[in-house]
């Protein structure tokens, strides 16, 4: 095979050189691979050798039938893994989640105080407890969607794109993995807030309001804006109002 990109990209190698953040690796049934920070090529748990320690940028990662753990010794958070799954080790002194599946096909977790986990393109789940917030089950179905089972009695929260998602006990939540990603989205300092029918959308650059309901609202951009709402990323240009409206009202002509 012929690269199409001559030097080859970095990779994930880049990512990190191991910081602070030590877990445990533990294997429960093969396939089980860890990759140490830095490395480019990981290497199996046996039998007879089930354990390893990782660092922030290491990996954890099981195959079809695998079976394996992610364990914080001093606080008591782990992540169980069956079937193919990719986990990398974050560091969480440097503001990342305690760590961030790459890829999922179930998983069971239980998250430390104050700590967070990344989702398979990027969105951030953590819990609402004093101590261990969790379990939560997450799973891969069919047409990319990811499903959040929370099995605890508090209250799991899910920063998905501009919103934040609340799951309470005994509720699942299916999540779609989009193309663009779904790791929150940044809001700006010079954003405007508008509330309709029960929605809240963020306008930024030349868009404003030219009415608004509890049901509707136009937006007109006097030059070149942005407008974000429900996890979409809308421009703006010099044309005519954009009527915006929630999903129990029909559409209506702006004029």
């Amino acid at each position: 095979m012929t690269a199409s990109v001559t030097p080859l990209p970095p990779g994930d190698t880049t990512r990190s050189e191991g910081g602070l953040d030590e877990v445990l690796a533990i294997r429960h049934s093969d396939p089980v691979l860890v990759r140490q920070p830095g490395s480019t090529s990981g290497y199996p748990l046996s039998l007879y050798d089930k354990r390893d320690r990782l660092r922030s940028g290491g990996w954890l990662m099981t195959g079809a039938g695998g079976r394996a753990e992610l364990f914080w010794p001093l606080e008591g958070g782990n992540i169980k893994l069956v079937g193919n799954s990719a986990v990398i080790v974050g560091e969480r002194s440097a503001d990342e989640p305690a760590a961030w599946m790459r890829e999922v096909s179930y998983a069971r977790v239980l998250i430390n105080q104050g700590d967070r986990i990344g989702l398979p393109s990027g969105a951030l789940l953590y819990g609402d407890a004093d101590g261990l917030s969790g379990p939560f089950v997450i799973e891969s179905r069919r047409g990319n969607v990811l499903r959040l089972v929370n099995q605890s009695p508090g209250t799991a929260y899910v920063d998905y794109r501009d919103t934040t998602l609340a799951v309470g006990p005994g509720q699942s939540l299916d999540l779609p993995r989009l193309e663009a990603g779904t790791a929150p989205i940044e809001r700006l300092p010079n954003q405007r807030t508008v509330e309709f029918a029960g929605l809240t959308a963020q306008l930024e650059g030349g868009a404003r309001v030219l009415s608004s309901d509890e049901d509707r609202a136009l937006v007109q951009a006097d030059e070149n804006g942005l407008l974000q709402a429900l996890g979409l990323e809308i421009q703006l240009h010099l044309t005519g109002p954009l009527s915006l409206s929630g999903l129990h009202s029909p559409a209506a002509d702006p004029k």
